[in-house]
């Protein structure tokens, strides 16, 4: 298993890499969003924006490093990752939903 993941394409390789940056930390930001939500604690909403960034973050850095499209399709897929993040984010911070929520 683990000759063929790092045995593979540097693609793959760098995938993996990322993986194993990203996953742990990204795992540790959802639930500790979700126990904070759930506490009705105001360091819920920014853990999890914080976490919504880390996340957009991964997928930048994989998206330009595991591109083999043209720069048009790259900078295409990096605004959507970056503009769905945003309207995430603002609904965390404008939804009448998320303030009833996080009552303390």
């Amino acid at each position: 298993m683990i000759g063929q993941t790092f045995g593979a394409s540097d693609q793959s390789t760098t995938r993996t890499v990322l993986d194993v940056i990203f996953s742990p930390i990204l795992a540790v930001g959802y639930i500790g969003s979700a126990v904070l939500i759930i506490m009705q604690k105001k360091l819920g909403k920014i853990a999890s924006v914080a976490t919504l960034g880390l996340s957009m973050l991964n997928g930048i850095i994989s998206t330009v490093m595991n591109s083999t499209e043209d720069t048009g399709k790259l900078i295409t897929n990096i605004l959507v990752g970056v503009i769905l993040t945003g309207l995430l984010t603002l609904y965390f911070f404008q939804s009448r939903r998320v303030k009833e929520t996080l009552i303390k």
